[in-house]
């Protein structure tokens, strides 16, 4: 699996309430479950990040899966080890 940052947050143009693009690249030659599967784990990692929300979700309805992640502008990025 290889996730890379995209969008604003990559070209300088994002806001402190912007969210995060990341593509995430490795889940080609999966099924749609297993790729919701690993969606999942991924998720679940984030959520351990004390600049993610709790009101971060997942939606797997869509054509593509998707997972939201809200992020805290109160955190500075900058601080975080």
């Amino acid at each position: 699996m290889e996730i890379s940052i995209y969008g604003s947050s990559i070209t300088g143009l994002s806001l402190a309430n912007s969210d995060i693009d990341l593509q995430i690249k490795g889940f080609e030659n999966l099924s749609r479950l297993e790729t919701e599967n690993k969606l999942k784990e991924l998720f679940e990692a984030f959520a351990n990040f004390e600049w993610i929300n709790n009101s971060s979700q997942m939606i797997l309805t869509s054509s593509v899966p998707i997972i939201k992640l809200d992020i805290n502008p109160l955190i500075k990025f900058s601080t975080l080890r």
